[in-house]
């Protein structure tokens, strides 16, 4: 949102701007199902986030600032109308909500690297595609069967509703 503009504006990333002595406190997994685990919750995170931007946009106000009025008021009405525009858009839906760069990021960061390197590399990238693509299909089939709720209840932030129904 912030380096488009409200979507009004191609991807500008040089609009955030870091803090001088910002920080960040990583825990590392020290298992493997824990790590997978914490990977499909990006994956998902990463599909509700294509899934919301495409929404705005369809939506998009003429003013760019109506869009975070909008969001706004949707909070205040229905405090999880996010988790149902994602369970009304993939629930049964039989199609592909991941985004592409979560499959092709693997190799996108052998660009960067010198032939040689990026060489080397290769083997790793390849393995660590096979998961991604394994954690995306994953993810994806647990949307078009589930719209996301158990992905989303399983983590405690569904939210509190007896409108919403389970499939």
């Amino acid at each position: 949102m912030v380096v488009t503009d409200f979507l009004s504006a191609s991807p500008n990333p040089y609009r955030v701007v870091r803090a001088p002595f910002a920080a960040h406190t990583f825990e590392a997994y020290t298992d493997v199902k824990r790590l997978f685990k914490h990977e499909k919750w990006l994956i998902f995170g990463a599909a509700v986030n294509q899934i919301l931007y495409t929404h705005l946009r369809q939506e998009q106000p003429s003013q760019s600032s109506n869009i975070c009025l909008s969001i706004c008021n949707k909070n205040q009405n229905n405090p999880i109308w996010l988790n149902e525009l994602v369970q009304k858009t993939t629930l049964n839906a039989q199609q592909w909500f991941i985004p592409q760069f979560i499959l092709i990021r693997r190799f996108q960061s052998l660009r960067s690297k010198p032939l040689p390197k990026a060489l080397l590399m290769l083997p790793l990238s390849v393995v660590a595609f096979l998961i991604d693509a394994f954690l995306a299909f994953q993810v994806n089939r647990e949307l078009n069967k589930t719209g996301g709720l158990s992905t989303w209840k399983g983590s405690g932030s569904w939210g509190k509703s007896e409108h919403i129904q389970s499939p």
